[in-house]
């Protein structure tokens, strides 16, 4: 590496580093806020409450359905049915928003997110 490159390389370090000081002394905003750390986690242990509720649920709602000569139900069938009320319930926020928009609606259009 010549002088010039090295010249100019350490330049831009130096800008970069001073914008990132100068942004951190100045913003009141930290780090956490601006990627949502705290949100993240706030899903994470909310899923993860949810993964040891859910069969405890299921379980009391089977012993509820056993006493009333009901036939159980298992966690699968817990899952399936509620994405399935997820997926209609984005499918008419999809209608509502193309209607708004007035746009025709898009065939076999493949539904990307969970």
């Amino acid at each position: 590496m010549d002088t010039f490159s090295a010249i100019v390389l350490i330049s831009i370090i130096v800008v970069f580093g001073t914008f990132v000081l100068l942004g951190s002394m100045t913003s009141r905003r930290h780090v956490a806020d601006i990627t949502d750390k705290k949100r993240n986690r706030a899903l994470g242990a909310q899923a993860a409450i949810e993964d040891a509720d859910l069969p405890q649920m299921v379980e009391a709602a089977n012993e509820y359905r056993r006493r009333h000569g009901a036939r159980e139900v298992t966690l699968e069938e817990v899952r399936s049915k509620v994405g399935a009320e997820q997926i209609a319930i984005l499918d008419e926020a999809d209608r509502e928003v193309r209607e708004k928009k007035g746009k025709r609606p898009r065939p076999d259009r493949e539904r990307r997110g969970f």
